[in-house]
């Protein structure tokens, strides 16, 4: 491991990236907390996770020697989980922003999630609104599982899947104006104190990636008794799945793995098979449903794969991984 530009500053926010092939979006994404850096004194931490794209070398030319962006380089790609981990390492501040490489954060975003956290001792993470390029919101939060919301995520329309059902993962609606309680912030986009970061000694590194936060968030409220709350006003565009494009299959592997992970470590058998054959249901109803629609016509065909791909590497995953 190598780091560069080693930062002598004392910021009160550290932020922390994991990079893996992120393309043009890790400089986008340091450009835009350049644009809109938080008001307290600040340093970002990228850690990069052996990429093989030229990621690293445009964000290194974009904030060249400025003292406040320092590089750790693995030679191996440790996963997300632990990648976090040994950034968090590093920082400096009290406050660790934990950040995607393909997140832009919007005006003032920092600092509502900086004061909301300040001003509510109770309270261990916080986390934005997060929207897609459509500026349409992404999965920003979610609770942990029960039986109504695991059957209204499997077998109901997004529309159907907000705060009040309970959900794993909520795309949050415009209803939704004030702080409100959620099971985990998405670490997309998610801010602690160092000091409840290194008490519960950061991600579980068993999550290679996805359900990390949920993890954490969960020992977050039982170990700790501090809430993870959702801040609608603040917002972060998050530019979804980066370092898995083109590939669904490696990335529900993975999935599935971590969400039996969490299912094992914290929950009765009957709820986890309540997940897993209520998506093996739902998956197979919507992969024979895109297949059929696609028949109709080349247009139709060509929309539906992309959706087909996912939905059958879900399906396969959770038949082979579902335990």
């Amino acid at each position: 491991m190598m780091n560069q530009f080693v930062n002598s500053l004392c910021p009160e926010i550290s932020i922390v990236i994991v990079n893996y092939n992120s393309g043009e979006f890790l400089a986008g994404t340091l450009q835009s907390i350049i644009n809109h850096q938080p008001s307290n004194e600040w340093e970002v931490i990228i850690f990069d996770n052996a990429s093989t794209d030229a990621s690293l070398e445009r964000a290194k030319s974009l904030v060249k020697s400025d003292a406040r962006f320092s590089f750790i380089m693995n030679n191996a790609n440790a996963g997300y989980g632990k990648g976090n981990n040994l950034g968090a390492k590093d920082a400096k501040g009290d406050y660790i922003l934990l950040l995607n490489p393909d997140t832009e954060i919007t005006e003032n975003a920092i600092d509502l999630l900086y004061q909301y956290l300040k001003n509510n001792n109770d309270v261990g993470s916080v986390g934005p609104r997060l929207i897609g390029s459509d500026g349409s919101s992404t999965v920003s939060f979610g609770f942990f599982p029960n039986a109504k919301g695991i059957i209204t995520e499997a077998f109901f329309p997004g529309r159907f899947q907000n705060a009040k059902s309970g959900g794993l993962g909520i795309a949050p609606d415009s209803s939704i104006t004030e702080p409100l309680d959620v099971g985990y912030v998405c670490s997309a986009c998610l801010l602690t104190k160092r000091s409840i970061w290194n008490e519960l000694d950061g991600f579980d590194e068993n999550f290679f990636t996805y359900f990390e936060e949920t993890d954490w968030c969960w020992r977050l409220r039982r170990k700790l008794g501090l809430r993870s709350v959702f801040i609608p006003f603040a917002v972060v565009k998050h530019f979804e799945g980066r370092s898995f494009t083109g590939v669904p299959y490696r990335k529900m592997k993975i999935f599935v793995k971590s969400a039996m992970r969490f299912f094992n470590q914290y929950y009765p058998p009957p709820l986890k098979y309540l997940y897993v054959v209520s998506n093996i249901i739902a998956s197979a109803m919507k992969v024979v449903y895109l297949i059929l629609t696609g028949w109709v016509s080349a247009n139709r065909w060509k929309r539906v794969q992309p959706v087909l791909a996912y939905q059958t590497a879900f399906l396969v995953s959770l038949i082979k991984y579902g335990r």
